[in-house]
């Protein structure tokens, strides 16, 4: 077993039931080592300031903004942590977060599972999701407009940039380049 941080990348296709991360986290728990957390990416590229422009499953849009202007963090309750590190470091970046931790693996609300942060609350890692809402903010999202016009390519960068220096930080990767996201 590794005594140092895991780092887990790794790609699957949601569509198709979440195979790959299944399999991965079942690996994962059967022969180890343990990760300390997984991070999930999951539509982070587009953005609208408009009001109206982000809708909620039940019980969410009684509590967000309509506008569709932040990056929502979905995490399970032992990733709070992470996802307070994560949320300053977006903010740093000037990334507009929204956080929410999810009780019972977000089995009471289904499209908190729709990714591959899913099967690792599964399994009891601690794991979330950073997303721009995707159907949920996107109309364009799975159609033949759903284009790299659509997409705003400075909130996707920022984005990727503040979650990759925040998981460096959390690992204990020390760089000049990552430091600002402690």
């Amino acid at each position: 077993r590794a005594s140092r941080p895991v780092w887990l990348i790794a790609f699957d296709l949601e569509e198709l039931g979440t195979i790959g991360s299944k399999a991965m986290a079942r690996y994962i728990k059967e022969n180890g080592p343990r990760p300390l957390w997984m991070a999930s990416l999951e539509m982070v590229g587009y953005r609208d300031s408009a009001p109206g422009t982000q809708r909620y499953p039940m019980p969410f849009r009684w509590f967000y903004r309509d506008r569709g202007d932040f990056l929502l963090l979905l995490g399970n309750l032992g990733a709070h942590r992470l996802m307070g590190q994560m949320a300053g470091s977006l903010e740093k970046a000037s990334v507009t977060t929204q956080r929410f931790t999810m009780p019972f693996r977000g089995r009471l609300v289904p499209p908190s599972r729709f990714s591959d942060h899913a099967p690792f609350w599964d399994q009891g890692y601690q794991a979330l999701m950073l997303t721009d809402g995707a159907e949920f903010r996107n109309a364009n999202y799975h159609t033949p407009t759903d284009v790299m016009d659509s997409l705003d390519f400075w909130f996707m960068g920022n984005s990727c940039k503040a979650t990759i220096a925040t998981l460096c930080v959390l690992a204990e990767i020390r760089h000049s380049a990552v430091a600002h996201a402690g």
